[in-house]
């Protein structure tokens, strides 16, 4: 029961979310999927040598793109 509860706030907050920042790429976020733990230290590539490490709250993939969210 608490895991559709969660499912239905958690679509609710994403189709909000894309009513009020529209994604230019048309990503469709109902097909998002977690690709690491939370709080994951992750390095981005920024150039050929430079690679700077993050850790963000979330990485996700939705269809060929990733996303790091705060």
């Amino acid at each position: 029961m608490a895991e559709l509860i969660l499912r239905q706030l958690a679509i609710t907050v994403v189709r909000d979310w894309q009513r009020r920042f529209p994604d230019n790429l048309g990503a469709d976020w109902l097909t998002a999927s977690s690709l690491l733990p939370p709080d994951a230290s992750v390095r981005v590539l920024v150039t050929d040598r430079v690679a700077v490490r993050t850790q963000r709250q979330n990485l996700v993939g939705v269809a060929p793109t990733l996303y790091a969210v705060e």
